[in-house]
Formats: C-alpha cells, sequence, structure tokens
C-alpha cells in the first residue's frame, strides 16, 4: 500500500500534499503505467484522512490526465510516454525533469540520473463536481471520437450555411439584443466590472502621479509597475516564474497577436486548433501568414496531425480548449513540447553556445489561457509555460474575462531570448494601452483588489452554472441533453439528440435563448494554406470517424453573460424547442 507522510500543519491542504505526492510517484515510474492506484476508502483508511481527500487527489490527477478511470474496475495509471527533454534540440547534455521529495519539489536530472537543479511545482486543483463532468478522465463522448462529434463541421458547405443563418462575415456579425438571453458570450462578460474599487485605485493615481508619468508615450513593453504586477501575479496564481523583462502589454490580444508575426517572421506557417476561435485565424491571416487547420480528437490537439503539416508556430488552448472546452492532458502537453523541441532543416548549423537553434529555425508554441481563472474548483492546470525549459512556449492573456472588454489590457510572455529580440527589433513601438489604465491596473493587481474581484466573480459564475446545470437536467427534456467539460470554465458543451446544430440553434433561437452551433467554430475555410499532407480523414481523424447513426448536434453553451434569474428562462426555452 502506498503511504505519504501528510502533513496536517501545511499551509497546502491534504489532498493537494497527496496529488502532489502521487504525481511525483507517477512522473519518477515508482507508480508504473497501467497500475491500479489503492481504491478510496481503503486508501483513506490507510492514509487516516477522508474519502473526499483521496477523491480530490484523484480527480486532479485525472483533470491532468495523469489516470483514468475504469468502471467498476478502479482507477488506473496513463502511460506518460517518454521523459519530457528540458535541454537542447541539438545536442549537448540533456537534462530531464523528474519529481522527488517534499512540497512538490521537483529535480532536473541528466541522462545518468544526476540532479542539475531544483525548482517549485505549481499546486493542481480539484475538477468541478457538479456530476455532470467526467472526472476519471474516460472518454467525454460515451467512447465515440470527439471527430465523431463535428459531422456539421466537416460537411460540404457546413460552414456556409452558419455564415449564412448567423454570422455574416466574421464572428462579430451575430448580434444580442436585450431581450434575448445571451448564451453566447459575445457580451463579452456583462456585469463583471467593479467600478468602484476601480474608479478608487484610478483616483489615487491620477493624484499620486505626475504630470509626464501619465502622458508620455509608453514604452515598447509597456508600464514597468504593470509589468512588475503582472509577473507577480502570474508567479502565485500560476506557478510561473517569469521577470517583468518578459512581459509585453498591449491594448488588446488581437494587438499583440501581429506582434508575434513580426517577432517570429511571416514566412512561417501557422496552425490553429479547429475547431477554434474564428477571429484569431482573421487575426493571423489579415497579417499575411499561412495557415493550417489541426484537428482535435478526445484529449485535445492531435500532435501527430500538427506534425504532419508544414507548421513551425502552433497557437492552442491546453488548459480550456475553445470551443471544444477539454483540457490538454499531460501526456499530451509533453508531447507538444517535444513537437517545438524538435529542430527543423537547416536549425542544426545554426545552433548557438547553448546548443539551441536559433529563431528563426525553431518552433514556438503560443499558449493562449484566456479563461484560466475560472476553473470552477481549486487551482487551475498549470500551464505549458510552467514546465518549459526550452524556451519555445509564448504565453498569452488578457483581462477581458476579469475586468470585460472595455478595458482593452492584454498580455504576453516571451522566453527569455524573444524578448531580447523584441527590445531590439521592435522596442520602436510605443505602447498600445493607455498609461492611465496600465498604471490603474498595477495598483490594482498590487493592491489584492483584482484577486478579490476575480474570487467574487468566480463564485459568481460558480452559482450560476451550477443552477443552470441543474435546470437542464431537472427539465423535460433532460434524456435529449448530454453535457460535456463542464466545469473546465465559461463554457461547455452541450449535445441535443435528434436535431443537427443547427437545427437546434434556430429553434432555441426562436424561444429567445442565443446559442452558436459548434460548426460556428470550423477554420478550415480560413485556414489559406492548408496543409494537404494532412487531408482530415486520416489517423482517427475527419469525416472517417463519423458515426453512420449519430443524430445528435452539439451547441456550444457560455454562461458568462447569464443571471441567476434568467436560468429558468433558459430551461422553457430548451422544453418549448425540444419537447
Amino acid at each position: 500500500m502506498l503511504t505519504y507522510p501528510l502533513d496536517r500543519r501545511c499551509v497546502r491542504g491534504l489532498y493537494d500534499q497527496l496529488y502532489g505526492f502521487l504525481r511525483d510517484d507517477i512522473e519518477r515510474g515508482a507508480i508504473a503505467p497501467g497500475q491500479k492506484l489503492p481504491s478510496k476508502r481503503t486508501f483513506a483508511q490507510h492514509l487516516a484522512v477522508s474519502v473526499i481527500t483521496v477523491e480530490a487527489a484523484y480527480k486532479q490527477l485525472a483533470a491532468e490526465g495523469y489516470v483514468s478511470a475504469r468502471e467498476r474496475s478502479g482507477v488506473f495509471v496513463n502511460d506518460m510516454g517518454p521523459a519530457l527533454r528540458l535541454g537542447s534540440a541539438l545536442g549537448g547534455e540533456e537534462r530531464y525533469r523528474v519529481r522527488s521529495g517534499e512540497e512538490g519539489a521537483a529535480v532536473e536530472v541528466d541522462a545518468a540520473g544526476k540532479p542539475c537543479s531544483t525548482w517549485v511545482a505549481p499546486a493542481g486543483d480539484v475538477r468541478y463536481r457538479g456530476g455532470v463532468d467526467n472526472p476519471a478522465g474516460a472518454q467525454p463522448f460515451g467512447g465515440a471520437s470527439f471527430a465523431g462529434r463535428l459531422q456539421h463541421c466537416e460537411g460540404e458547405g457546413a460552414e456556409d450555411r452558419w455564415t449564412q443563418l448567423a454570422c455574416g462575415h466574421g464572428d462579430s456579425a451575430l448580434t444580442v439584443s436585450g431581450d434575448v438571453v445571451d448564451l453566447t458570450g459575445r457580451q463579452g462578460g456583462a456585469r463583471v466590472f467593479p467600478y468602484e474599487a476601480w474608479a478608487r485605485t484610478q483616483r489615487k493615481v491620477l493624484s499620486e502621479c505626475d504630470e509626464p508619468t501619465l502622458l508620455r508615450a509608453g514604452q515598447a513593453q509597456g508600464s514597468l509597475e504593470l509589468r512588475q504586477a503582472i509577473a507577480g501575479h502570474l508567479r502565485g496564481f500560476r506557478g510561473m516564474e517569469v521577470s517583468a523583462d518578459q512581459v509585453v502589454v498591449g491594448a488588446g490580444a488581437q494587438v499583440l497577436y501581429p506582434f508575434i508575426v513580426q517577432l517570429l517572421g511571416r514566412d512561417r506557417v501557422f496552425a490553429l486548433e479547429t475547431p477554434g476561435y474564428r477571429r484569431l485565424a482573421q487575426v493571423y491571416a489579415s497579417n499575411d501568414v499561412a495557415l493550417a487547420a489541426v484537428p482535435l480528437d478526445a484529449d485535445g490537439i492531435s500532435v501527430e496531425a500538427l506534425a504532419k503539416t508544414r507548421a513551425s508556430v502552433v497557437h492552442c488552448m491546453p488548459s480550456h480548449q475553445l470551443p471544444g472546452g477539454m483540457v490538454l492532458p499531460i501526456a499530451r502537453r509533453r508531447e507538444l513540447l517535444q513537437w517545438a523541441q524538435g529542430a527543423e532543416e537547416g536549425a542544426a548549423a545554426t545552433a548557438g553556445a547553448a546548443g539551441l537553434p536559433s529563431a528563426a529555425f525553431r518552433r514556438y508554441i503560443v499558449e493562449d489561457d484566456y479563461d484560466c481563472e475560472f476553473r470552477m474548483a481549486g487551482r487551475p492546470i498549470p500551464p505549458l509555460q510552467a514546465i518549459d525549459q526550452a524556451e519555445c512556449v509564448i504565453y498569452a492573456n488578457t483581462f477581458t474575462k476579469t475586468l470585460g472588454p472595455a478595458l482593452r489590457m492584454a498580455y504576453l510572455v516571451l522566453p527569455p531570448h524573444l524578448a531580447d529580440e523584441f527590445r531590439e527589433r521592435m522596442g520602436f513601438y510605443s505602447c498600445t494601452a493607455s498609461a492611465t489604465d496600465q498604471l490603474t491596473l498595477a495598483r490594482f493587481i498590487a493592491s489584492g483588489d483584482f484577486e478579490r474581484h476575480v474570487n467574487r466573480l468566480r463564485t459568481r459564475y460558480r452559482k450560476v452554472l451550477s443552477a443552470l446545470v441543474e435546470a437542464l437536467e431537472g427539465s423535460a427534456v433532460a434524456d435529449r441533453l448530454r453535457l460535456h467539460h463542464v466545469g473546465s470554465g465559461l463554457h461547455f458543451l452541450l449535445e441535443v439528440e435528434g436535431a443537427s446544430a443547427l437545427q437546434a440553434a434556430c429553434a432555441l433561437g426562436e424561444h429567445g435563448v442565443a446559442v452558436e452551433p459548434l460548426e460556428a467554430f470550423c477554420l478550415d475555410a480560413l485556414c489559406r494554406a492548408y496543409d494537404g499532407s494532412f487531408d482530415g480523414s486520416a489517423g482517427g481523424f475527419g469525416k472517417a470517424s463519423v458515426p453512420a447513426d449519430s443524430t445528435a448536434g452539439t451547441l456550444v453553451i457560455n454562461f458568462s453573460d447569464l443571471a441567476a434569474e434568467q436560468v429558468p428562462v433558459v430551461a422553457r426555452a430548451f422544453e418549448q424547442a425540444f419537447g
């Protein structure tokens, strides 16, 4: 029986300690792939803790892909694949990261197992306990592949049908009137802005800062005070050890993505997840880069499909995919990092003193962490950037989900070598974000007001989500509805049996509820340079895996604009539309 020294006096909770010990042992191979973990009740008795503690630890491990549950059999360890290489992609001493010791500590070792350095791993969280998510990590669609639910996305003319129906020429064309319940999230998180606290902080900034500070043109990377505040926030909330020198601030993500293109070069192919965020494809396409659409499977972005494209940059959402909702498991994260560490042709000839290829030949991952603050229980899933030691991850985030779209503020965290290159090549830019807003946000974060606001907002969203799930499961048409990935963020997927996604969206619209079908997020038509070496039908992806008898359409339910008093209206609309 596994035995771990759980400390009740430790600031980390018991479940968090147990999760860390189990994760450590799984990563270093002490608990082998395929091995069955002790039953929750037996394990709880052995460790003298509650069953809830063990259950929470198992759920977090499942959320990150370390384990999966088999019905009536137990919880089993997943195959993590090869050790994650940390060092050069082109030779030199190879280093690996393994877990060991106390408080989530971990050690880098060389190929012979010799320790190199120590770092502290970020703590995890538990999955939402609403009864509709799959905490055990089983196939989210009852055994059918995720691609099997994209039948309307892949069908000929499907995207055009949706465009004619609702979208016009892009994702800004769908408007939601004031008397319609909005489940599209297009209002950008109504009722979220902390007016009083923000006004109080802004008054202090205006009264305490001198005129040159408020009016002068900003540095290319943004206010140093804000960049320091963001770095501190990421250190405490996301477990990321970054410096203010790596942070670049801008007036929204749409301003910063072109910076990535300029920094990495327009001669690259940028890969995007499909289904995915349409505006993202439009922004990249407008900057004259070739695009490749990479399909998803049950776990998220397919690295196998990515490797078959010509892409050297991939923009993805590992912590909560939009719109799929899945969390990329640890094994797939390792595959993705290993893809990025693979040197392109000619890289060996340009390797620097550290053995790393030059930026012109390297592969990069743009990690979009757009709603990481809103997992409905515990801490968010650790980001890719926190486990990247090869400087191949560009971290991107925005304050839109937390403070609303009116405050145009977003940021990148560049790897150190790209941060240096940004200052050298792009330092002539002035920051596009308002100096006053930057200083206000910096102090808003430093004072703790931002964290308190996010906590209140998360509580509000959690209550709305619980009420919505309860209302749908208690409705007269509950037997026709299947919910997936509930609690991972601000949206989830809902399947309606017996109706296509377009039919379901139209039916709900007729009863006053605006919702988007999954096919609205398909990017194939927007990716002008889709790589022909991957045709969408090989390797278990695309049309070949669509079940012949599949009759369920999938909707994307975003509840960020939903008020608690509107939940009964939504439930009635479902009953009227599908009853």
